[in-house]
């Protein structure tokens, strides 16, 4: 396959070769690529394409897009009879509806009289309208496929490498196709590949936020590319679920439920309709991780269990099968080859790659509400066979592991094997180091590493991996849960009993980490603190302000995570390793200056943040006789810290969250006029 690939674009170049366009022609090249372009005019939303060779093919770009708008190959000489036949079942469609949903072709004219089949198409993955052209120009068969604001630019590319129209005249060529219908549809767009651009910028955005459990980042990036896309394709065209949905379930990450609930509703409606086919699957899935957060595990293992299944249809089962195979490049003795190793060939299109990603993921979460339920054996075996899946299929990427070796840890906990829990929970640190440096779920999973070791009475090393993950909280300035905090704070406490000498240092520690605690009510404010400055973000210099810090806390997770594979290639790696440190400086430096132009910017932004106050200043500012309660509630206790004459007093009570929200009521209650 891939050698008939490679012959396709060697064709092509050889052809387009004979005939050199004049220097006229071209315009400068684009940043990375060697050879000039050729002008192709502008597209059907204003900006200027141009066509760049490379080894590969020819490539057009349009805007200030550094991916390609759309892409011309040459096939073998085809008349209108041939034509046809592969534009409705030839590997050129094959290959477009991995990709794409398309419509049956319609048969147009180009250039007034040469035949072509016309394909409107819808992106899968991402939802933007997407059209692919066949033509037979000069006797030989020629394949294109974008954006579909660029379909003049690829029509006249088509025009300049059959030899229908000069390459100087391309900046200028009319493009006029016979179906009048096709043709109003093709000159309407109302977005540009800029938007593609911009809409693509923010989902990674997005992404890379989830990942690293920054969810306010998160829910701002995905309400913006929830709203461009809603501007450009309508509020009410189904193919806008995508973004919906993750901006959804990010709002349930914060325990914003009730917004959640709203958008989930919509994306219900709308989800049935989208070309992308794991749009309904996703959204029960989705729906199952809200019912996790939500603490109903019975709701969400239904949910998950239905998702798991709609995935699973649109797999060949050979995938999904642990005990059919022992590796991607592998079958084991009996097996049907054939049907292995078409299933592997599946794995090339997105749809397959997500939907088995979702049957993955569907079945670690299965193994969560599992182990809620206090079904430690079943859930084991969810989690041995989504790693059994992983490792088959050849996904496997460290974060991925990382979560699986995470959940592993959570069942081995609750089944008293404190010992391997600790071990996963090291496995699992590495990997998200690895995939997520210096973010958030590094530091969680220290602190559940700390909770595990003090569990199993190994204070000195519960303590370093609690430190850890504490320090690095209020170095990304976020918070956590209590019940994270919470047997860090015992482990210190036996540790300020084990030496009595160093208490009040110890208190304060204990203090300063009760700070780091993020209750249900801070979460809320944070996530209406991310709508206000999403609002916001409507201003141009905030938009600028935010997009340049998440490009520089992106930057710099990119340099850590080259540090990381760099330091694991052995010796003799000194000098690189110095230089990279610089770089890792610069960027830290850079990341600190964007965080003042933000904060500048737009002055909520600091509401999304986790500020902690060490005792000693606290102590500071107490005057004679006066003292400072601080209550960090857990779900079944709580952590009472009494600062007062330059003391410390710490202690723990068994009135938990629930508890405590009674106590709060009867006495607002008490205080309210009857």
């Amino acid at each position: 396959m891939r050698r008939l690939v490679f012959l396709a674009w060697a064709m092509l170049a050889g052809l387009a070769g004979c005939a050199r366009p004049p220097a006229s022609a071209y315009l400068s090249a684009r940043s990375g690529f060697e050879a000039p372009q050729i002008a192709l005019g502008r597209d059907s939303g204003g900006e200027s394409c141009a066509a760049a060779r490379t080894k590969d093919g020819v490539l057009i770009y349009c805007g200030a897009w550094r991916q390609p708008s759309a892409r011309v190959t040459a096939g073998s000489r085809a008349g209108a009879a041939e034509l046809a036949r592969l534009a409705e079942a030839g590997s050129w469609r094959a290959g477009l509806e991995q990709r794409y949903s398309c419509a049956a072709p319609r048969a147009v004219i180009i250039f007034g009289r040469f035949p072509a089949r016309l394909l409107l198409c819808t992106q899968r993955l991402g939802g933007w309208p997407h059209v692919a052209l066949a033509a037979s120009v000069g006797g030989r068969a020629w394949f294109a496929d974008g954006v579909q604001p660029a379909y003049p630019a690829m029509e006249r590319a088509i025009g300049i490498l059959g030899g229908a129209i000069a390459p100087g005249a391309a900046r200028t060529a009319s493009v006029a196709i016979s179906d009048q219908l096709l043709a109003d549809r093709l000159s309407e767009a109302a977005f540009t590949s800029g938007d593609i651009r911009e809409f693509d910028a923010l989902m990674r955005v997005g992404n890379s936020a989830n990942q690293a459990e920054d969810y306010p980042a998160a829910v701002t990036a995905y309400r913006a590319a929830l709203a461009l896309q809603q501007k450009a394709l309508g509020a009410e065209n189904p193919n806008i679920v995508a973004p919906m949905m993750d901006l959804a379930l990010n709002l349930s990450d914060q325990g914003n439920y009730r917004q959640a609930d709203r958008l989930f509703a919509e994306a219900a409606s709308l989800a049935p309709g989208a070309a992308d086919a794991t749009a309904v699957p996703r959204l029960l899935h989705y729906r199952g991780l809200d019912a996790l957060n939500q603490g109903h595990p019975r709701r969400a293992l239904s949910l998950l269990e239905r998702a798991g299944r709609g995935y699973a249809s649109l797999l060949p089962p050979a995938l999904i099968t642990p005990h059919r195979m022992t590796g991607p490049d592998s079958v084991m003795p009996g097996s049907d080859a054939t049907e292995i190793l078409t299933a592997q060939t599946m794995l090339l299109s997105p749809m397959s790659q997500q939907a088995l990603l979702g049957v993955m993921e569907t079945l670690r979460y299965r193994a969560v509400a599992l182990a809620g339920l206090g079904q430690s054996r079943a859930a084991g075996l969810l989690v041995r066979r989504a790693s059994i899946i992983a490792a088959n299929n050849g996904v496997a990427p460290p974060v991925l592991n990382a979560r699986i070796d995470r959940i592993a840890a959570t069942i081995d906990t609750a089944a008293g094997r404190n010992g391997e829990a600790a071990d996963r929970l090291a496995e699992a640190g590495l990997g998200f180091a690895q995939a997520l440096p210096g973010s958030r779920p590094v530091a969680d999973t220290e602190l559940l590493r700390g909770a595990v070791l003090a569990r199993a009475r190994r204070i000195p090393e519960a303590l370093a991996a609690c430190r850890r993950g504490a320090a690095l909280l209020r170095r990304l300035r976020l918070g956590t849960s209590a019940r994270l905090i919470s047997p860090c704070l015992e482990a210190l406490r036996v540790a300020a009993e084990q030496a009595p000498g160093s208490a009040h240092a110890v208190h304060a520690e204990m203090f300063g980490m009760a700070e780091l605690a993020q209750g249900t009510t801070t979460s809320e404010e944070i996530a209406e603190s991310a709508a206000r400055l999403a609002a916001d973000a409507r201003n141009p210099r905030v938009a600028a302000a935010i997009r340049a810090r998440q490009d520089a806390v992106m930057a710099l997770a990119r340099l850590y995570r080259a540090r990381d594979d760099l330091a694991q290639g052995g010796t003799g790696k000194t000098s690189a390793l110095t230089a990279l440190d610089a770089r890792i400086a610069a960027a830290d430096a850079r990341l600190s200056r964007t965080d003042e132009t933000v904060e500048a910017a737009a002055p909520n932004f600091g509401q999304l943040v986790q500020e902690s106050v060490p005792a000693r200043s606290v102590l500071a500012l107490l005057r004679p006789h006066e003292a400072f309660l601080d209550i960090m509630l857990a779900p079944d206790h709580a952590w009472l810290f009494l600062l007062h004459d330059k003391r410390i007093e710490v202690a723990r009570t068994a009135i938990g969250e629930l508890r405590m929200t009674s106590l709060v009521r009867a006495v607002r209650h008490s205080l309210e006029p009857s």
